[in-house]
């Protein structure tokens, strides 16, 4: 392959292209999933097990394990059946980058 070579990849989208595009909606997700409906116990074993390195030291666990204590205990005070169900309630999907100031 000769790295100084170039391919025209851009072409001109038709305006029937782009009316076709804008005819599709997309798909409306799910609102639960099991990992949404497990229970507190449950969750807290998996994230751990996904999110704690061994390695990594005894303090960080802790950290780990507090904060996700702090969180969890926040998102029970919102109302709402499942997991997923409270976190849109308590309104940190529409707080963005700035979201971890709603639970502190």
């Amino acid at each position: 392959m000769n790295p100084t070579a170039s391919v025209d990849v851009a072409r001109a989208v038709e305006p029937h292209e782009v009316d076709k595009a804008l005819e599709w909606e997309p798909r409306v997700g799910e609102a639960s999933w099991w990992q949404t409906r497990q229970s507190r116990e449950s969750l807290v074993e998996r994230l751990l097990g996904l999110f704690t390195d061994p390695g990594a030291g005894l303090t960080r666990d802790k950290t780990r394990r507090r904060g996700l204590g702090k969180l969890l205990d926040w998102l029970e005070g919102q109302p709402g059946e499942t997991w997923q169900d409270r976190w849109m309630a308590s309104g940190v999907d529409d707080a963005g980058f700035e979201w971890t100031d709603l639970p502190l």
